[in-house]
């Protein structure tokens, strides 16, 4: 309000405060202010926007000419350098007082600014910007980019693309320091490619100085790794613009200027590539090439209509020709070069560029076939399999996608190549169990051989680039026959897992699933549905195995995750045998002991059971409700991730601080707990998708109705059909079957918050002892078992004579309104009798102190629940007061 009838001084002394305090440092003191000043509510007002510019210009610029004043000696290049760059600022400071169209302004930001900086040499002269003149800068770039780019006006984009420019070509070279220096680059280039993929507008006026910010970006990424990602990304985009320019737009100096600069940039290939400045280049080199190779393929039939560019034509045939030879000549001598990455990243990013002119010349020449330089190469890979297999290096992995994507030539070698892939998985995950991420030139080879998104590989792990990029294809090619035995062979191999090979056939697993059920539109892919659905059984019972055969949290996690890809599956049909095992996956998941799990993300791993019960549940109802006791025990074992344990009473301060869970004997649920409040609302969301649970409309003898018959493929079902299947639910049925077994999830939660013996220590769980089981059920309580171990010999006698159980409660009220919902969700489904029968029971047990012979008298275990009773009544009432529906709002 104040900003709508603030005068222009006002509105320009806010857009000044903001600019101010975002290339300040953050601190206690400005934290405050700043989140006030970097509100999206102040930018909602035109006059704040149109004032940000120019308060970004004439900060930039005032700022500058404080850090030179302050200098008092500095060389005549570096003195020089700083001039060019306040003269830019200045020229800045005085446009935005202009009105012009955006088209003028983007060109002539361009023409100022690469006329002052362009032809600088940037590595010359005596440093002058010191760490804290260059942290402002650092700063208000970071600022830059925290900003919505809705916010970044159209009419004002110029004074951004100067100030980012300015700061890479001028401001970097200045720093005394070379982390300064880089932080800069990597953050200006940032700035640069989100300014020119929300404004392509942008990209018009680079091109005409495209060789010029080309070579300045090559040349400074060569001097780094960090600086290649940000680099490669913008000469994409530059050299995408420029062949824009020259193949859709016709424009002959554009054409010229893309063809002067893929000569300039294929130079820097064609060496020997011995070092790491020449890998680094040769990676821009194949994403320029790539781009161009790219937009020519979108123009090929235009460029084939028009005639052949014999320039173009007679250049890329000529580098071909190169190019093949010296990946022959890679190939040949590539058992030399095991140890060397700096040459094998050259000789992956030369099978890259072979691959990329033989598309861009297939797009000038219009040819019918792919040119024989590629089928020779790949022929020769995939007949030369055992050689390729005893190398390692990123060269060998991308001569083997080159195979898989010539179908022509790979097709004999399908069961080879699998094999390769799947050895070349098992070293990845061996090596590393988190999954490494691909390699830069094997990033920029499967763009350029697979057609994959640019900006998606980047943070794929390798072996998922593998299984997406390699294996599938190849599956895609294979007979359903083969298809068929091949899985055999991959179920046979998980009976027997150790810890990596669980993880790299279990991809392979994915694989085979996901190429059968998203490869539609013929009888293949069908039948290749049906060798899957024939086998999801054994899947489901290797995966089993293998999680009980390799207990570590990496391979629990992967094996949820892949039965979740199975039950979400749409055209996956589930039986009762198959919804049973999962169940009993999800139980053994969360009560095996992990005594190596410290470093672990184990709330994920939680999560992950939670996605795939709840997905069981929702996907699976008549199935779920069929078995629902064992769903319960499923959720009753999950709920004790949030009780926060409490050492026994008669044990003291002193021996409780040398006492600790022993994770190799308790499950890890209870040994890691209480888990985040992420977690409870995982389950919270579990409990809500069972009390949901409605029986579809009755079978015939077969299991499946009439009309499930005739379209049992969920995938082949129009909605209005699906909609006629599910009309006739059967919520009566459904409910009484949830309202005798919730009761029992229920008396978990209240007589853990009632006080009970949550999990209990008995007096024979000595130092070292072994005989403990980690959890039983006594009555309607699940009670996992925390085996405590003493540090020393002292406290294991203590221990061993302390007769006190060790209890708990969910202590966190977070967590506990977290489950609310759930709750709530569970007794609209309790009926009035269950209800009336659970009251009873936890009452009968609170007033019922009595020891018999046995030990105790309830039934819900070996100690009365004092607070059991209250608890449910609080839980009702809260229903009732916040949930349930009285026919008003």
């Amino acid at each position: 309000l104040a900003c709508e009838y603030a005068d222009s001084r006002a509105i320009e002394s806010i857009a000044s405060r903001i600019v101010a305090e975002l290339a300040s440092a953050p601190s206690a003191s400005t934290a405050q202010s700043q989140s006030l000043l970097f509100s999206a509510s102040f930018f909602e007002v035109a006059r704040i926007r149109d004032a940000f510019a120019p308060a970004l210009a004439e900060f930039s610029a005032t700022t500058l000419k404080q850090q030179i004043g302050q200098q008092k000696s500095s060389s005549k290049k570096s003195a020089a350098l700083s001039s060019s760059v306040l003269e830019v600022l200045d020229w800045l400071t005085a446009s935005t007082q202009k009105k012009s169209s955006k088209g003028n302004q983007m060109l002539a930001t361009m023409d100022v600014v690469m006329d002052k900086l362009g032809a600088r040499d940037v590595a010359a002269g005596k440093h002058k910007l010191k760490g804290s003149q260059a942290g402002t800068w650092i700063q208000l770039l970071r600022g830059l980019l925290c900003f919505p780019t809705a916010y970044w006006s159209a009419e004002r984009a110029h004074v951004v693309l100067a100030l980012a420019l300015a700061v890479d070509l001028g401001l970097a070279a200045l720093c005394k320091h070379d982390d300064d220096a880089l932080s800069l680059r990597v953050l200006s280039r940032a700035v640069i490619e989100r300014l020119f993929k929300c404004l392509p507008s942008a990209l018009a006026g680079l091109v005409q100085h495209a060789p010029a910010i080309v070579d300045h970006w090559a040349g400074t990424a060569r001097l780094s790794e960090q600086l290649i990602l940000p680099s490669r990304r913008l000469v994409r985009l530059v050299m995408g613009a420029l062949a824009q320019a020259a193949f859709g737009q016709s424009i002959d100096a554009a054409s010229s200027t893309c063809r002067e600069l893929c000569t300039r940039l294929y130079a820097g290939i064609s060496g020997d590539g011995r070092s790491a400045e020449s890998s680094l280049a040769a990676v821009l080199t194949l994403d320029s090439l790539d781009a161009v190779a790219k937009v020519a393929a979108t123009y090929a039939q235009k460029l084939q209509a028009k005639g052949k560019d014999k320039e173009w034509c007679s250049l890329v045939k000529s580098w071909l020709k190169q190019i093949a030879q010296q990946v022959c000549a890679d190939f040949d001598r590539m058992s030399q070069d095991v140890d060397d990455s700096a040459s094998d990243t050259h000789s992956t990013c030369r099978l890259g560029v072979l691959v990329s002119l033989s598309s861009l010349y297939t797009s000038l020449a219009g040819a019918d076939k792919t040119p024989s330089h590629v089928l020779d190469i790949a022929r020769r890979a995939s007949e030369s399999l055992p050689q390729l297999s005893q190398s390692t290096g990123t060269f060998a992995l991308g001569l083997v996608l080159l195979a898989v994507h010539n179908y022509e030539t790979a097709g004999g070698s399908c069961h080879i190549i699998l094999a390769y892939l799947t050895h070349r998985l098992a070293a990845i995950s061996a090596r590393d169990a988190t999954g490494a991420t691909m390699p830069l030139a094997l990033q920029s080879l499967v763009v350029s051989i697979a057609g994959a998104d640019s900006d998606a590989v980047t943070t794929m792990p390798l072996t998922d680039a593998i299984v997406s990029y390699a294996v599938e294809p190849l599956l895609k090619n294979l007979d359903h026959s083969a298809f068929a035995a091949s899985l055999d062979t991959y179920l046979k191999l998980m009976s027997r897992p150790g810890q990596h090979t669980t993880a790299s056939v279990g991809s392979m697993l994915l694989a085979y699933i996901r190429t059968a059920y998203r490869q539609l539109g013929n009888s293949s892919a069908i039948t290749k549905r049906k060798a899957v659905q024939r086998r999801l059984g054994s899947i489901l019972t290797t995966l089993h195995a293998a999680m009980r055969a390799c207990p570590t949290p990496s391979t629990i996690l992967f094996v949820l995750n892949t039965a979740s890809e199975l039950v979400l599956e749409p055209a996956m049909h589930f039986t009762m045998f198959d919804v049973g095992e999962t169940l009993s996956m999800i139980f053994t998941a969360v009560t095996l002991p992990l005594p190596n799990a410290e470093g672990a993300d184990l709330p994920h791993l939680y999560r992950s059971a939670c996605k795939l019960l709840g997905a069981v549940v929702r996907h699976h109802t008549n199935e779920v409700l069929d078995s629902v006791s064992v769903t319960v025990t499923v959720l009753r074992a999950l709920l004790h991730a949030f009780v926060t344990p409490s050492f026994p009473r008669g044990l003291s301060a002193a021996a409780r601080q040398r006492l600790e869970i022993d994770c190799s004997l308790t499950p890890w649920i209870v040994a890691f707990a209480p888990f985040p409040v992420s977690c409870a609302e995982s389950y919270s969301r579990v409990l809500a998708e069972l009390a949901n649970c409605r029986r579809l409309m009755a079978s015939d003898k077969d299991g499946k109705s009439g009309k499930a018959k005739q379209t049992s493929d969920k995938s082949a079902r129009s909605g209005s059909e699906f909609v006629k299947l599910t009309r006739g639910t059967n919520t009566a049925g459904a409910t009484s079957v949830l309202s005798m077994y919730v009761s029992y999830i229920i008396s978990e939660y209240c007589i853990i918050q009632g006080g009970g013996a949550l999990s209990t220590l008995s007096s024979k769980y000595s130092l070292g002892s072994e005989s403990a089981g980690g959890y039983s059920f006594q009555g309607l309580s699940w009670r996992p078992t925390p085996v405590m171990r003493a540090v020393d010999a002292t406290t294991s006698i203590v221990l061993a004579k302390a007769e006190v159980g060790m209890r708990g409660t969910i202590s966190t009220p977070l967590l506990r309104e977290a489950l609310l919902p759930g709750w709530h969700a569970l007794l609209d489904v309790l009926g009035g009798d269950d209800r009336n029968t659970l009251l009873t029971l936890l009452a009968g047990s609170s007033g019922d102190s009595r020891q018999s012979s046995y030990g105790w008298t309830s039934i819900f275990g070996p100690d009365r629940y004092g607070g059991a009773h209250e608890v449910l009544k609080s839980l009702y009432q809260s229903y009732l007061d916040y949930f349930k529906y009285k026919g008003q709002v």
